[in-house]
């Protein structure tokens, strides 16, 4: 019994370990305008000094595109700083095809400079994630938070510096851990 314990403390700890970045994303299509400074792909060059803006495009939105089709595990999302109207609640879809996406939930990112808010998508099965921008943050308006409906000014907008994927590891490769970690406490005895 103790040995089936440790086995699966291990794969518990190897499969958090196994979990990769998924490093083959690129911006497939998002709102608002294609520009030097806001420009979508800088959610995802690797520098928090630079963000996407999705300027006054309502509704505010980014599709992420994999080389294939992943398990997604954690997703994290740095926020910019500064004054831009920050997201402050993103709705998650996913799809293995670009036109079916299926909603896997609504998560509220921290919107405080250089924060990393990180959320699970569970093992959803996705080749393509889409953010939807559902609230943002206005630090210089009133209310302080708006959706597509509230803003103040009638135009909506979101805003963050960087966004990352890991992808789950395939049950066979946890398999094989398992069967390796047992091995190893057998060898021990």
């Amino acid at each position: 019994m103790k040995t089936l314990c440790a086995v699966l403390a291990l794969v518990a700890l190897a499969s958090a370990a196994v979990a990769a970045p998924i490093t083959t994303v690129s911006v497939d299509s998002f709102s608002g305008p294609l520009s030097t400074t806001w420009d979508a792909p800088k959610s995802i060059d690797g520098d928090t000094a630079t963000f996407w803006y999705s300027g006054l495009a309502a509704p505010a939105w980014i599709v992420y595109a994999f080389d294939q089709a992943y398990e997604i595990g954690d997703v994290s999302i740095t926020m910019d700083s500064g004054n831009y109207r920050k997201l402050s609640i993103a709705g998650v879809s996913v799809s293995t095809d670009n036109v079916n996406f299926t909603h896997v939930a609504d998560f509220p990112i921290t919107i405080t400079d250089g924060a990393v808010t990180t959320f699970n998508l569970g093992g959803a099965e996705a080749q393509y994630v889409r953010i939807d921008g559902l609230e943002a943050f206005y630090n210089n308006w009133s209310p302080k938070y708006a959706t597509l409906t509230t803003a103040s000014d009638g135009k909506f907008a979101v805003s963050f510096a960087e966004i990352t994927f890991d992808a789950i590891p395939e049950p066979a490769t946890l398999g094989l851990l398992a069967l390796g970690a047992a091995a190893l406490i057998r060898r021990r005895r």
